[in-house]
């Protein structure tokens, strides 16, 4: 699994990095 990161804010933004950069 991902590192757990302490706030989920970090998590969504690497998720909204990622879907950008796959685009």
């Amino acid at each position: 699994m991902l590192e757990q990161l302490p706030e989920p804010s970090e998590e969504l933004k690497a998720t909204a990095l990622s879907g950008q950069a796959n685009r």
